[in-house]
């Protein structure tokens, strides 16, 4: 069977001569039908991204058929995106929605061209900083942002979390994320004592993570710092020889560091050395932190953080891994819903006729059941989601379940994430 998707759909792209590929279809087609096009680089340095999408649209349309619509597959081709052909392709081929694209700039080019025709754009970028400037643009990828609000919750209703420190890279998603998490403290009543972000081009963070440090503190840090490096003896108030930097007194009880990858690692690395104990503190972080180079790190020990019910282990999941032989990810959970929205919002009434329900109200009131459970489009154009808090435990196997079912419309005030003030952190 893989065998036969994979020559499909190779036979596609070599006999395509434009953006359009052949559309996939379950049966044959004898009533009328509405087009839906599905965005996805299947050429260009993302191919392998746009390929594994397709194979979870392909089977999530086979496993959820509606007769009433066809996919039809465009190539966007991001090595030289054309967000003006693109959509005259989208339009000249009368197609009521789109799925994709998985870019956030991509999308937003896309997303203001349709607007004035009412074409809705489901995404698959996870920046809310887009959502806002357009009127049909809406995501199901897991936003980080609510991420961190559950595990924020958590802290503070299960931990006792009152202070807050964080840490944040200095680029544009920094930005957001600084953002989403300054207005989920204020609005729970927490504090935000310091936040603080750090370049990504450089591993040498120093000058930037001692920021964390309170002043008094910083100058008791810096002092110390320099006398170590001139070789001058250094003692403590009991006369006892210091030879590296004392753990600091800090006015914060938890440091979200909202940010993945080897990065996180190297961030963790600098926090000793700057007197910062991270056994002391209670640490958030990101649903990408279940990963061997992260739970593996000693400073990062008991650091929580939330990610999807375990979507792993459904139906679908399994099917997946049965059809492609490899597990799939966070993306693949917004490919199956974006599919499963579509097909919800296409059907005959009861006089026989074809509707499509491509509305906003339409598609901010259903409730569906996704790839990881039920979800709903919220008014301001993101997923709403159960989530559950793990913690990073190595001897335990990486990681352990603290909490499941953590839904966030029942402790979120369900701000509008799309209209958040973005503001570069000093």
């Amino acid at each position: 069977m893989i065998k036969k998707l994979t020559i499909f759909f190779l036979l596609c792209f070599l006999s395509s001569c434009s953006f359009v590929f052949d559309s996939i279809k379950v049966g044959p087609v004898a009533e009328p039908t509405y087009n839906v096009a599905v965005l996805l680089p299947l050429s260009g340095k993302y191919a392998n991204v746009g390929e594994s999408l397709l194979n979870t649209i392909h089977l999530a349309y086979s496993q959820n058929p509606n007769k009433y619509i066809v996919l039809k597959v465009y190539d966007t081709q991001n090595d030289s995106f054309s967000a003006k052909d693109i959509a005259q392709k989208i339009l000249d081929d009368n197609n009521k929605a789109v799925i994709g694209p998985i870019l956030g700039n991509e999308s937003l080019q896309i997303a203001k061209i349709l607007e004035k025709q009412d074409i809705p754009v489901f995404t698959f970028s996870n920046d809310i900083s887009i959502i806002n400037q357009v009127s049909n643009l809406y995501t199901l990828s897991l936003i980080p942002i609510m991420e961190i609000e559950s595990s924020i919750d958590y802290a503070s209703n299960n931990l006792k979390s009152k202070n807050f420190a964080v840490l944040v890279p200095n680029n544009k998603y920094g930005e957001v994320m600084m953002a989403g998490i300054k207005q989920s403290l204020e609005d729970r009543n927490l504090n935000l004592v310091r936040a603080v972000s750090y370049p990504t081009t450089t591993a040498r963070l120093t000058p930037y993570l001692k920021k964390l440090l309170p002043k008094t503190e910083l100058s008791k840090y810096e002092k110390i710092s320099r006398q170590l490096n001139d070789r001058v003896e250094v003692l403590d108030k009991d006369g006892n020889a210091i030879t590296k930097i004392p753990d600091a007194n800090l006015d914060f009880d938890t440091l979200i560091i909202a940010d993945f990858g080897p990065r996180v690692a190297v961030v963790a690395s600098h926090l000793p050395s700057l007197g910062i104990n991270p056994n002391s503190l209670k640490i958030i972080g990101l649903s990408n932190w279940d990963t061997p180079e992260i739970s593996t790190n000693s400073l990062l020990q008991n650091a929580y953080f939330s990610t999807l019910n375990d979507f792993e282990n459904t139906i679908f999941a399994k099917k997946y891994q049965e059809y492609y032989g490899k597990s799939p990810n966070l993306l693949d959970v917004a490919a199956y819903d974006s599919v499963i929205t579509i097909m919800s919002l296409v059907y005959k009434d009861t006089d026989g006729n074809l509707v499509n329900n491509f509305t906003e109200d339409q598609i901010t009131s259903i409730k569906l059941t996704g790839f990881a459970g039920k979800f709903i489009i919220s008014k301001d154009h993101t997923s709403r989601r159960n989530f559950t808090i793990r913690q990073i435990n190595n001897e335990k196997g990486g990681t352990v379940i603290i909490k499941e079912n953590l839904n966030l419309d029942n402790f979120v005030k369900n701000y509008d994430y799309s209209h958040l003030l973005i503001e570069k952190v000093k």
